[in-house]
């Protein structure tokens, strides 16, 4: 049977019909529907009833709920975005252009297209399922139709979490609409390249400290700084003891605040793996607290679970003389969040910035070669329940995943720069 099918967008509308010899969608010139653009629903929806008299073809299906620029969705969207921006304020075009995009191609078409709803507070009564319609969604790929890639799930379920964050804070929904994220299918972590000693982490750290930048000669040196500064390569080392000497994740890592740092006796009472590390010769009087991703009001959610519920805890620090270096970087930091932007950009630039540096290693893998350490047999050997706790896994074959040595085809010489070492 042919049909025809109408998709509007905020700048044009495009008219599609089945082409029952091709098989296949095929969209009316635009020479001739150009004049559309603008117009009402039900001008349009004339129009198309025309065409379709004209041409022989019968309506089997067409959206007639739209999404148009002057819609109240519309202005909550560009509202949030505003927010967002001012949140991130060197939050390029790009970032926006692609949160657009994720509007555009599964917001609209899911809710609008398929459910109906315009009004954001129904759109809770279909949440649920919104997961499953991005894993049923399909691409082509150089001619090859194949499932939309995990990662690219993520990311449209995440914007669309942190929109009903908006949306929940400006009381447009009840509740914040929380996602079980999807797995890439399999559970072994890709194998650690090197064993990372803590001696090697902490001249790392120094090295970041002691490290000088050349003049950059007028170029803009990154998006995450300002125009007249270098970057501040204490924030770096900061990622790295932390990353290592505490096992924060790179999410939890750039989410930190300067308050979160918790020093003195109450770290005995407050962290739960505290006695455990000294009694294997470990452990500071330093801890770190470790915030959920979402508000604590997502515990009460029932579309699915946040990935980071487990982690709100303290995290003890557990070498002295990374404690004292991140003492003496903490005491020159203002208070308030010590990283402004995202988890994703700032980890590109660690990689960036940190890693040719340093050593070639990603945030991650510092939280992975510090459980690898402190579980060696040949090392620490921290007993597997305490292992656990330090490093907030939800389940201990994690933990036992965590622990695996890198093979010796694998290993490579960790490149620690001495920079005063130049001949």
């Amino acid at each position: 049977m042919a049909f025809a099918s109408r998709r509007r967008n905020s700048k044009k509308v495009t008219v599609y019909y089945w082409n029952s010899k091709a098989n296949k969608q095929v969209s009316i010139p635009r020479s001739k529907t150009k004049h559309l653009d603008g117009l009402t629903d039900a001008e349009v929806d004339a129009w198309v009833e025309e065409w379709e008299k004209g041409n022989g073809l019968t309506i089997d299906r067409i959206m007639r709920k739209v999404h148009l620029v002057g819609d109240d969705l519309q202005a909550l969207w560009d509202a949030y975005k505003a927010a967002y921006k001012a949140r991130r304020p060197n939050v390029g075009p790009k970032v926006q252009s692609k949160m657009d995009y994720a509007f555009d191609a599964y917001f609209v078409p899911y809710f609008i297209g398929k459910h109906s709803l315009k009004d954001v507070w129904g759109w809770t009564s279909v949440a649920a399922d919104f997961p499953a319609y991005m894993a049923a969604i399909k691409v082509t790929i150089n001619g090859v139709q194949q499932d939309l890639n995990t990662d690219s799930q993520k990311k449209v379920l995440w914007l669309l979490m942190r929109f009903s964050q908006y949306l929940e804070s400006r009381g447009k929904i009840a509740k914040i609409w929380v996602f079980e994220m999807p797995s890439r299918g399999y559970e072994d972590e890709t194998p650690l390249r090197y064993y990372l000693q803590p001696e090697e982490a902490l001249a790392a750290a120094k090295a970041l400290l002691n490290y000088i930048p050349a003049p950059s000669g007028g170029k803009k040196p990154g998006r995450a700084f300002k125009d007249d500064q270098e970057p501040d390569k204490r924030l770096w080392a900061l990622a790295l003891l932390v990353g290592y000497f505490a096992g924060l994740s790179p999410s939890e890592t750039f989410g930190l605040q300067n308050e979160d740092f918790v020093t003195g006796p109450e770290v005995e009472t407050l962290c739960s793996t505290y006695k455990g590390l000294k009694k294997a010769g470990l452990g500071t009087k330093m801890a770190i607290a470790v915030q959920r991703a979402l508000t604590g009001e997502n515990k009460e959610q029932k579309y699915g679970k946040t990935k980071n519920k487990y982690r709100k805890d303290y995290a003890c620090v557990w070498s002295a003389d990374a404690a004292k270096l991140l003492a003496t970087i903490l005491k020159d930091l203002p208070a308030g969040p010590i990283y402004s932007f995202s988890r994703r950009y700032l980890d590109s630039l660690y990689s960036k910035h940190v890693s040719p540096l340093v050593f070639d290693v990603t945030q991650h893998d510092l939280r992975r070669a510090s459980c690898a350490f402190l579980g060696d047999e040949s090392g620490i050997n921290l007993e597997l329940k305490l292992l656990k706790k330090v490093m907030r896994h939800s389940v201990i074959t994690t933990t036992l995943r965590y622990t695996r040595r890198p093979t010796k085809e694998l290993q490579k010489p960790v490149n620690v720069r001495d920079l005063d070492d130049i001949g």
